[in-house]
C-alpha cells in the first residue's frame, strides 16, 4: 500500500482526526502533522474513504530538512507517527488538558529511548530536555529574565509535575496515550539505529558542524560548556547511531507537540519543567550527570 496525503487549513484538526479514525477503523493507518502553515494528513489503506480534501501521492517526509535525510527517512518516520496516531485522535479541548497530555508524552518518552542513569538515576535522555531549555535561555535577548521566567513557571507547577514524573518513571503509572507513545518509540529505536548505521537515514554532517560551532555562543550555560569541552562527547553526539536514533525520535516527539497545537515556547517550558522534575525526583543535577558522562566514557549513554 502506498501513502496518500491531503492538506487542510491549520485549524481543521477535527476533520483530520475524523478521517483518520475512519481510516484506522477500516484497517488502514495514517498520521497528521503541521507543515508550512497547513495541516497535512497522510494515510494508506483508506483510498475507499471520502476525504475532506483532494488526495495526492504523499510527498511530505516528516523531519526531512537540514538535520535528517536519506531514502529510509520517510518510511521510518511515517511508521512511528502512524503508530502513535490512535492515541492522538481524542485530544483535550482545553489548553490545560493539552499541556497535561504533552507532559505525559514527554515523560514516557524518556525511558523509551535511553537507559537509566547511574545508580538508578533518571533516564539519561532527560539531558536532551535540559540542553534544549538551556539553549533557549542563553540565546535569549535577556538570559537572566528568560531563566527567571522558566524557573517561575516550574515553581508554580512543581508539586503537580514532580508527582506526575515520579508516577510515570518510578511507579509505572503511565496513562494509555503516553504508554502507546512509549511502546512505539521503544520498539522503533533498534531499527532506526540500524538505519543510521547502514546509511539509510543520515544526520547531515554540514548541520552537525554548524551546530557544534554554535556551542561557542553558549558561554552563559555551564551545561553547554561541559558538552562543548569534550571532543569524545561531541563525536558521540554527532555520529553514534544509537544517539542519532534517540535524537530522531525526540524530534518526532517535538513535531507531534507542534502538530497537536503547542507552540515552540510551550516546548521550551515543558523541557525545563520535565528536566527539573527529573532532577528533583531523583536528587541529581544535570550538570553533574553530564560531567560524569563526559569523564567516564560514553558507551550506551544514548
Amino acid at each position: 500500500m502506498t501513502w496518500a496525503e491531503f492538506a487542510l487549513p491549520a485549524d481543521a484538526l477535527p476533520a483530520a482526526t475524523a478521517f483518520l479514525r475512519a481510516a484506522i477503523d477500516a484497517g488502514g493507518d495514517g498520521l497528521f502533522l503541521r507543515a508550512e502553515g497547513r495541516l497535512v494528513v497522510q494515510a494508506r489503506g483508506a483510498d475507499h474513504l471520502a476525504a475532506p480534501a483532494p488526495r495526492a501521492p504523499a510527498t511530505t517526509v516528516p523531519l526531512a530538512g537540514p538535520v535528517f535525510s536519506g531514502p529510509e527517512l520517510g518510511p521510518a518516520t511515517r511508521q512511528v507517527l502512524a503508530g502513535v496516531t490512535p492515541a492522538l485522535l481524542d485530544l483535550p479541548a482545553d489548553r490545560a488538558g493539552l499541556t497535561a497530555l504533552a507532559l505525559d508524552l514527554m515523560t514516557a518518552h524518556l525511558p523509551a529511548v535511553s537507559r537509566p542513569g547511574a545508580q538508578g538515576g533518571p533516564p539519561l535522555s532527560f539531558l536532551s530536555y535540559r540542553s534544549h531549555a538551556e539553549a533557549f535561555v542563553v540565546t535569549s535577548r535577556d538570559p537572566a529574565a528568560a531563566r527567571h521566567a522558566l524557573d517561575s513557571r516550574y515553581a508554580a507547577v512543581r508539586d503537580t509535575v514532580e508527582a506526575r514524573v515520579a508516577g510515570i518513571l518510578r511507579d509505572g503509572e503511565v496513562p494509555a496515550g503516553a504508554r502507546r507513545w512509549h511502546d512505539v518509540a521503544k520498539a522503533a529505536k533498534p531499527g532506526i539505529t540500524e538505519l543510521f548505521r547502514a546509511g539509510g537515514i543520515r544526520a547531515h554532517t554540514e548541520y552537525a558542524g554548524d551546530h557544534l560551532r554554535e556551542r561557542d555562543d553558549f558561554a552563559g550555560s555551564r551545561f553547554h560548556q561541559i558538552a562543548g569541552a569534550s571532543a569524545d562527547l561531541q563525536d558521540y553526539l554527532g555520529g553514534d547511531p544509537g544517539f542519532l536514533a534517540t535524537r530522531l525520535l525526540t524530534s518526532l516527539l517535538y513535531l507531534t507537540l507542534h502538530s497537536i497545537g503547542l507552540s515552540l515556547a510551550d516546548r521550551y517550558v515543558l523541557c525545563h519543567v520535565v528536566s527539573r522534575a527529573c532532577e528533583s525526583v531523583y536528587d541529581v543535577e544535570s550538570v553533574a550527570v553530564l560531567s560524569g558522562i563526559a569523564s567516564a566514557g560514553l558507551g550506551e549513554n544514548g
